[in-house]
């Protein structure tokens, strides 16, 4: 498996193996394994922490597939916490009119209703 060669090469936080575990919860995504894309997706997210501004884009789209993960598992309120995050950095870099940011506001309310909000 190539996460477990880069992981010979690299440091556990080396932004290289970033994308792989990005990539790797995008398989366990499709395959519908929630609790692995989980894992991955967070494993993502913490290197990305440590590695990228706190307002860089691939952060809210990492935030955004821990949100549709928590989701796709019923848990809605954590979702919309992450949903949250998201908006918070994609406000820094989109413009106001943007539809990625009318996207992030319809599931944000669309999080609300799930909740009975």
């Amino acid at each position: 498996m190539a996460l477990e060669i880069q992981k010979t090469f690299f440091s556990a936080d080396d932004p290289s193996l970033a994308i792989t575990y990005n990539n790797t919860g995008a398989v366990h995504n499709s395959m519908e394994n929630y609790p692995a894309a989980l894992l991955y997706y967070k494993h993502t997210l913490k290197i990305e922490q440590k590695s990228l501004p706190s307002n860089h884009p691939s952060l809210a789209a990492t935030y955004e597939q821990i949100r549709s993960i928590y989701g796709y598992m019923g848990d809605y309120s954590t979702a919309l916490s992450y949903h949250k995050k998201a908006l918070e950095i994609q406000q820094k870099f989109l413009p106001p009119d943007h539809p990625n940011l009318a996207t992030t506001y319809k599931n944000i309310g669309e999080g609300y209703r799930m909740l009975g909000d």
